[in-house]
């Protein structure tokens, strides 16, 4: 498995993900993003391609032995920048 860790708000991906937000922008680039324990198994049961698994370090810190795939690790405010969900569960 291998680790991406981002700390930085200005850091290009991070920017890009906060994008998806916006419909316009999903269709574009023809990207979602699936958030929540439950949705990112319903896709890895999908025909849909997992491009990344992004978490938070404290669901990394407590849920690093569930983990599989290749994950980038965000700072938990990092991730409320790329989050719709008013509780976020860190996936």
């Amino acid at each position: 498995m291998e680790i991406k860790v981002i700390t930085s708000a200005q850091n290009e991906y991070i920017k890009k993900l906060s994008k998806l937000k916006d419909k316009k922008q999903r269709d574009e680039l023809r990207l979602f993003i699936a958030e929540g324990e439950h949705l990112v198994e319903m896709v890895k049961g999908s025909n849909y391609e997992i491009k990344d698994t992004v978490v938070t370090k404290s669901y990394f810190d407590k849920n690093r032995d569930k983990l599989s795939d290749d994950v980038t690790v965000v700072a938990d405010s990092l991730f409320l920048k790329i989050s719709d969900a008013k509780t976020p569960q860190g996936i």
